[in-house]
């Protein structure tokens, strides 16, 4: 049996705990944690928990905790994963795990001294008919990538940045494109690297518009991957009519992904080239050879790998390593937009501020 415990009791704590009574693994939450203590009590209430702690000190102190999942606000997930780390448990922790590549750095080093492991939560990557897509994009079934795009068009009302860490970079760790886009960004980056080689340079523009607050709600990039082709990236949080989109035109194909806050093998869509002459189904043979589960949900799909990972003992899903390239990437997008300038994959060490700081501000 493995125990966890959840910290920060906000809406997306309970969609996790309905994701992880969804695995159907012998997972005990025993606990949660929330400044708000009565905050704290209602949710373990209603989610049938045992305890409910104000801190994740306190709740470290009284129980031996195998894994803590975190949901609390951007700037506190970083300073709880090494206090969980260094007492033995894993993390699993909502984005953005951290705001820099220093930070992320900073998480590795605390990994290999304790030899526990920090993952994010990234869902987007789960879901089986991404994972079947990046199949076929490995296996080259649909031919060369030459252009792809990827929208995150959202909504964000004043009221929601009313919330006092929604809204600065301090708090918020970053704009739309690290709290909003980056679902979209890392699977289509996911999806691709393999297949095309990485990301070599990219253009951004980045704006704050029609909310008084700090951090970008609009940005929009165009990207160079190795093979030469080109990417379009929008994200903004000023959208009313929300949508989630993303399009990959390969050579024997266009491949189109099309929903709001989570998809499932319908939201797909594909049509070949006029010029391939091989058949090609146009639904995939309607993702038959898609592996039969019981998961309603892409935060199911997650927690199911990153719990068999943990019993293997082996680096889960969505770790420190698998999620720096896309934390280079979203950092090289704010380099660029702040400079006006094209910033190289690679580029960003130790001695450049925007390593330091997505404002490049230190």
């Amino acid at each position: 049996m493995t125990t966890i415990a959840l910290v920060g009791t906000g809406a997306i704590a309970h969609e996790h705990v309905a994701a992880l009574r969804q695995t159907g693994r012998d997972i005990t939450i025993i606990a949660c944690v929330d400044p708000n203590l009565e905050r704290a009590a209602q949710f373990a209430a209603q989610h049938r928990l045992a305890h409910a702690y104000a801190t994740t000190e306190a709740l470290l102190d009284a129980h031996r905790i195998d894994c803590v999942l975190i949901c609390s606000p951007p700037y506190t997930h970083m300073p709880i994963a090494i206090t969980c780390m260094q007492q033995g448990c894993w993390v699993l922790c909502e984005k953005p795990v951290c705001g820099t590549l220093a930070q992320l750095d900073a998480l590795q080093a605390v990994e290999a001294r304790t030899g526990c492991f920090v993952a994010s939560v990234l869902q987007y990557r789960f879901g089986q008919s991404a994972i079947h897509l990046k199949r076929l994009i490995d296996q080259n079934v649909l031919g060369v990538l030459r252009v792809a795009l990827a929208q995150t068009l959202w909504f964000r009302s004043p009221d929601y940045y009313a919330v006092d860490w929604r809204s600065t970079w301090e708090r918020s760790l970053g704009g739309v494109t690290m709290t909003l886009g980056i679902h979209q960004m890392d699977m289509l980056l996911w999806l691709i690297r393999d297949a095309t080689g990485d990301w070599v340079s990219v253009q951004a523009q980045m704006a704050t518009l029609n909310r008084s607050i700090e951090i970008d709600n609009i940005s929009m990039a165009i990207v160079r991957l190795a093979n030469g082709a080109l990417l379009n990236i929008s994200n903004s949080a000023l959208s009313p009519r929300e949508q989630t989109v993303m399009r990959l035109d390969f050579d024997h194909a266009t491949v189109e992904l099309q929903h709001v806050y989570g998809y499932n093998e319908t939201s797909w869509t594909v049509t070949a080239s006029p010029l391939h002459h091989e058949p090609i189904d146009l639904t995939f043979e309607r993702w038959r050879t898609l592996p039969t589960g019981n998961f309603t949900s892409l935060l199911a799909e997650q927690h199911e790998a990153f719990y068999a990972a943990f019993d293997a003992r082996r680096r889960p899903p969505v770790g420190t390593d698998a999620l720096r390239p896309t934390m280079e990437f979203l950092t090289a997008c704010y380099k660029s937009a702040a400079l006006g300038a094209t910033v190289a994959r690679g580029s960003m060490a130790p001695d450049d501020p925007f390593y330091h700081s997505l404002t490049g501000a230190g």
